[in-house]
């Protein structure tokens, strides 16, 4: 686990990696008496050449620091949380696997398919509501297949990505 420490007031300090074990609260920390927190997920892919990269975690990033803002809480900076996030994923890289994302929502149309937070995308075949069967595409002619193979080729190093969404860190 990560450790980092923000005294009251003050700036997060450089944080280090602990085994992983229990960690100590003040009985007035505001996620215990308020509920008040910020989590941000992020996913660690394989590529296929065995090397371990992330998907645009600049992003998740701001998102951190913009939800810990609206709470009127401290947040480490950009640099600090793509520190701790590699320095973590590093120590754990031996559990990243390359998986499928589970079906999030579901559209009615000729075709169907799902997008995770995880950024995969995973087509749908068939859907059955009220004892009705609805089948639907699921060839390389889909857009599901294309999108796909593009996204897994961004994530997995095969395709160049000219948007910056992945940073390498193995």
């Amino acid at each position: 686990m990560y450790i980092m420490k923000c005294p009251n007031g003050d700036n997060f300090s450089q944080g280090h990696l602990a085994p992983y074990g229990k960690i100590e609260l003040s009985p007035f920390s505001g996620i215990l008496n308020y509920g008040q927190g910020v989590l941000e997920g992020l996913k660690a892919i394989r590529t296929k050449d065995g090397r371990v990269q992330l998907f645009r975690p600049e992003e998740n990033a701001v998102r951190m620091k913009m939800s810990a803002e609206r709470l009127c809480m401290p947040s480490p900076s950009t640099h600090q949380f793509l520190d701790a996030l590699k320095q973590t994923v590093l120590a754990n890289k031996r559990w990243v696997e390359e998986r499928d994302v589970p079906l999030e929502d579901v559209l009615a149309a000729d075709e169907v398919f799902c997008t995770g937070t995880a950024v995969e995308v995973t087509a749908v075949a068939s859907i059955t509501h009220q004892d009705k069967r609805i089948k639907y595409r699921t060839g390389e002619e889909t857009v599901f297949h294309k999108l796909r193979v593009v996204l897994k080729g961004i994530q997995t190093g095969v395709i160049e990505d000219k948007m910056g969404w992945t940073m390498l860190i193995d």
